[in-house]
């Protein structure tokens, strides 16, 4: 596992073998199974590979004892488990990038009903305002003019909120299924990359 031959392994010691910042965490442990404070010992620990690369191993070990209950050796066994581990990290890794994606989605929302929603509430409040004022001058064709102004600006704010939940929630994710609708996706990029 770690490319030595079986001499120049054992012309070394687990220190020598074991990863700098794993050392101490196994040391602790095998004192503690000589000591008799436990009776197995098992880790994930890190050695040091004859070419420099790390691996990664799952160490158990337990004591052999004589007849009268004296120990006379430990046992161990290691299994490589790097496979795992990387195969862990990436998971890890893709958790992390997968939060960072929501987190930043739910700015660009946020950004989207802050800025395009919200300037067209406060323009209609606006516009309410200066409503409540010409009706209150008994200007009719100018509040209805206003009116219709608030209007525009209602179904404008409307249009966008279906236009944020579809970009949210696709329809087609339930109707086509993730595949085909990202095909779709694609394709609607392609053509208006096309256009632009």
């Amino acid at each position: 596992m770690l490319g030595y031959t079986e001499e120049e392994l054992k012309a070394r010691t687990f220190v020598d073998i074991t990863h700098s910042d794993d050392r101490g965490k196994d040391m602790d442990g095998v004192r503690k199974l000589w000591n008799g404070q436990t009776t197995e010992y098992r880790t994930e620990k890190r050695y040091v590979r004859k070419d420099g690369e790390t691996l990664w191993a799952s160490l158990s070990a337990s004591l052999i004892h004589d007849v009268s209950g004296k120990a006379l050796c430990s046992l161990a066994m290691v299994k490589d488990i790097t496979g795992r581990k990387l195969a862990e990290e990436k998971v890890a890794m893709f958790s992390r990038e997968l939060i960072s994606a929501r987190e930043d989605e739910r700015r660009q929302l946020s950004a989207v009903l802050h800025h395009d929603v919200g300037s067209l509430a406060v323009g209609m409040s606006a516009n309410c305002d200066a409503l409540e004022q010409e009706i209150r001058s008994k200007s009719a064709q100018s509040a209805l003019n206003r009116l219709e102004q608030v209007r525009e600006m209602f179904d404008a704010a409307v249009s966008r909120l279906k236009n944020v939940a579809v970009d949210i929630r696709p329809p087609e994710l339930d109707v086509l299924g993730l595949p085909a609708a990202l095909r779709q996706l694609f394709a609607q990029v392609s053509d208006r990359g096309d256009t632009q």
